[in-house]
């Protein structure tokens, strides 16, 4: 595992920065075309590899559509298997970092609650400091059907008196026939146990 931080780009500059242990072949980028163009041939080689040109032509869209949604929602960064080694597959997987506010300068207090009552948020291995919850769309690309698991993973900002937290969005894509595999349980795990790392730098809190 290596440390990947985010540093400068939490919104205010009182905050402190944060790391969070990611696999091998992982790394940070910031939301622009040059890493979208970066996060796109290292796929293709991947792909290129286990003989699935037609999965690449997909993921390359959606991969394209992912980008526009980052910037839209303000993300500050993300981590992504653009580095893997050679040899290695990894699921197509992201995980997207945004800086979540609450409105009029409340706490996130009441999100929170309807992230529980309404999401099933639950405490990421029974951390309170941090919730976790999962949601499972179908996403059609020309004409084939892809699963997208997104697990959320919310963590107030120390020092923010819980106004401003850290929110990881990870994002896995699978085929329908793959959803009940085992190795999809494993990169959900994998995922927990990268959000559990995060540790927060130049903080008393």
């Amino acid at each position: 595992m290596s440390s990947m931080g985010l540093r400068e780009q939490l919104g205010m500059s009182k905050d402190p920065d944060f790391v969070i242990d990611v696999p091998e072949g992982w790394s940070r980028r910031d939301v622009t075309s040059d890493s979208m163009d970066s996060m796109l041939e290292s796929l293709k080689t991947q792909f290129m590899r286990a003989h699935q040109p037609a999965m690449y032509t997909s993921m390359k869209r959606l991969i394209g559509e992912a980008f526009a949604g980052m910037k839209q929602s303000g993300a500050v960064g993300f981590y992504a298997p653009v580095d893997a080694p050679e040899g290695t597959f990894l699921m197509p997987a992201s995980i997207i970092v945004r800086i979540k506010r609450a409105d009029g300068g409340t706490s996130l207090d009441s999100y929170v609650r309807t992230l529980i009552d309404q999401r099933g948020a639950e405490k990421l291995f029974g951390d309170p400091r941090t919730l976790r919850y999962e949601e499972r769309t179908v996403v059609r690309v020309e004409g084939q059907d892809f699963i997208n698991d997104s697990v959320t993973y919310l963590s107030p900002i120390p020092g923010s008196s819980r106004k401003r937290a850290v929110e990881f969005v990870a994002s896995l894509i699978s085929l329908p026939q793959d959803e009940n595999q085992d190795w999809l349980a494993a990169q959900k795990s994998l995922i927990d146990l990268c959000i559990a790392s995060l540790r927060w730098r130049d903080s008393k809190n």
